[in-house]
């Protein structure tokens, strides 16, 4: 299920039970100088089983591509991380 889709599932459930709507992203980020270095850093860490997740449930790489990747998110209607 993308990440949209999980967000609509949540906007639905929160307006049908009366709950204010309030988007909230989750992941564990890794910043490095550049986005090979983040990479060299993660890739032994995921290949061990790191919380059973892949690169797609995190924001690894170079302070620009991170930001770059937050505000793809803030698009979708991510209000906070």
């Amino acid at each position: 299920m993308g990440d949209l889709v999980r967000l609509e599932s949540y906007r639905q459930a929160a307006i049908a039970h009366g709950r204010p709507v309030r988007p909230v992203l989750r992941r564990d980020i890794h910043l490095a100088a550049t986005d090979a270095e983040a990479r060299a850093h993660i890739d032994p860490i995921l290949a061990d089983g790191y919380r059973g997740l892949d690169h797609d449930r995190l924001l690894v790489g170079s302070p620009d591509t991170v930001i770059t990747r937050l505000r793809r998110y803030e698009s979708m209607g991510f209000e906070h991380v």
